[in-house]
């Protein structure tokens, strides 16, 4: 009986504390601590692996964030972005393609090669490889990360739209494989100057073709050297405002060798296949410069200039102005050259020196056998001096069809020895531009033996052989006059 009591007792008080929560709204009563103790841990849990409002920001900022160019985006630069230089700050903030990679979303399917840098245990130099199997895919690319010293290989093929700023000194730039690496403009310059502005100095540029430079002032170069020190080999030049355009830099050389020039120029008479301000030295040599529109084929305004063992033609479309124009004087070395002015030239003046005054301390001339055939059917004058050097030597030089005004009357203490003006040079082929001797040719066995001079041998080492290369001049008995040995 009284254990009856207390379950009616018991079940009274819990129908009243059910009636209480249904008027006051109270949360029903936990009666297990485990399942409370559960239940709590999963609040944590999920706590713990939620990430705040804040850190989804920045997730999706992340995931949504392009990485820097790993791989350059087919978009070519416009001609505005090209010529902006970048400042000190922004090129050393620059990522390169390798810090590029930590950036690139996992879903990239497949992974991006590294930039292929190699030490040379010879010289410690790196060398930066670029190529479409490169992460380096462009010159632009390579020129951006390039350090001093550095070697950059970069596969033969063509480069559409790309152009550069090369800012590293002593700096080995040069195709890797059978032929040229070709930059064609297609409309971009870097600066608004050039395919290529080197600022570094000491740059050597191999087996590199440059075409298409052209810039609204009307001077846009395959190179436009603003360093000290260019050494250019084997490189192709063709169908820009100017070939090479280097500035004034009164301590640099620059040599030229084993390249071609042609069709390069404006049509204005001011850009030409080659423009050089004014250097200490510039020596081109076996090289082929042809073609030049309107302007010359070769202007330099350097305290020296030697032009050795080259060929510098309008042959019979061309219509340059100058074969060469010396502008400011200067000591000026032609040895070995093959020459010729067209039916078309502009002017009738082959060779000008010193036109625009002399701005050098040391003014001399030296041309000894050199072969010049003039086909100006109005006339030509070999050379013209606009003012007189202080010393000039003329000898075994071969001219052909310049009547009177082949070379200049002899002054005092100038050396005019052996050589041939002549209507008929009795060549292999005038057609074919094939400069070497017939068998009964004046100028067989009527030289002199040049002797020295400007710090050096005159007598002739090489001759020119196309294009653009050398042979040895192999000289039988009497030196031969003009640039070739006869057999």
């Amino acid at each position: 009986m009284q254990t009856s009591i207390h379950r009616i007792t018991w079940v009274f008080w819990l129908m009243a504390v059910l009636l209480l929560t249904s008027v006051w709204g109270c949360p029903p009563v936990e009666l297990t601590l485990e399942n409370t103790t559960e239940s709590s841990t999963e609040t944590n849990q999920e706590k713990t692996t939620e990430p705040s409002s804040e850190l989804i920001a920045e997730s999706q900022e992340s995931t949504s964030q392009e990485p820097t160019s790993q791989e350059p985006t087919s978009q070519e630069p416009t001609p505005q972005d090209s010529a902006a230089e970048p400042s000190v700050s922004e090129t050393t903030q620059e990522a390169s393609p390798a810090d590029a990679a930590e950036n690139t979303p996992e879903a990239t399917a497949e992974p991006q090669p590294e930039p292929q840098i190699e030490q040379q245990p010879e010289a410690t130099r790196r060398v930066l490889k670029v190529g479409i199997q490169q992460a380096l895919k462009k010159p632009s690319d390579a020129a951006k990360i390039a350090q001093d010293n550095d070697i950059i290989e970069i596969a033969v093929g063509l480069y559409p739209g790309d152009v550069a700023i090369w800012r590293a000194n002593n700096l080995t730039i040069r195709a890797k494989g059978s032929s040229r690496a070709h930059l064609f403009a297609d409309g971009q310059s870097a600066e608004r100057k050039a395919i290529w502005v080197i600022k570094g100095n000491n740059t050597t540029v191999e087996g590199i073709e440059f075409s298409g430079a052209k810039v609204a002032d009307k001077n846009g170069a395959g190179i436009r050297q603003e360093g000290e020190g260019l050494t250019v080999r084997n490189c192709h030049f063709h169908d820009n405002e100017n070939g090479i355009l280097a500035g004034n830099s009164p301590q640099s050389t620059i040599l030229i060798e084993y390249s071609i020039f042609e069709r390069n120029g404006a049509g204005d008479g001011q850009s030409h296949n080659l423009y050089i301000n004014g250097i200490k030295h510039l020596i081109f040599q076996h090289n082929l410069s042809r073609l030049a529109k309107i302007g010359h084929n070769l202007k330099s305004r350097a305290a020296r200039t030697d032009i050795l063992y080259s060929r510098l033609m309008d042959e019979s479309t061309g219509d340059s102005s100058y074969i060469a124009d010396f502008s400011n004087g200067g000591v000026v070395v032609m040895i070995g050259n093959v020459l010729q002015q067209g039916p078309k030239a502009q002017n009738r003046t082959m060779l000008s020196y010193a036109a625009e005054g002399f701005k050098h301390t040391t003014n001399e001339v030296f041309l000894v056998n050199n072969t010049a055939v003039n086909q100006r059917q109005a006339g030509g004058t070999f050379i013209r001096l606009a003012n007189a050097p202080t010393q000039m030597v003329a000898l075994n030089n071969l001219l052909q069809a310049f009547g009177t005004t082949g070379l200049p009357q002899a002054q005092t203490g100038w050396d005019f020895r052996n050589n041939i003006e002549t209507t008929d040079a009795k060549l292999v082929s005038l057609t074919n531009y094939n400069y070497h001797l017939q068998t009964a040719a004046p100028a067989r066995n009527s030289g002199v033996t040049p002797g020295s001079g400007a710090g050096m041998s005159l007598v002739p080492q090489y001759e020119y052989l196309d294009p653009a290369k050398r042979t040895n001049r192999m000289t039988q008995g009497t030196i031969d006059v003009g640039a070739y040995e006869a057999p």
